[in-house]
């Protein structure tokens, strides 16, 4: 199941701007980077 299936139950993961903050948040705290050599937006969680 995914959050855009049932919306009304999972606002915080269907809301694009609200999730695009937290994403540039985790980036700017090095909790994500993108993978190197890839061509496409891959990004994983660093350890």
């Amino acid at each position: 199941m995914y959050a855009c299936e049932t919306p009304q139950q999972h606002k915080k993961y269907t809301d694009m701007k609200l999730l695009e903050h937290e994403f540039n948040e985790y980036l700017e705290k090095g909790k994500v980077r993108k993978i190197e050599g890839s061509m496409s937006n891959l990004y994983f969680i660093q350890p």
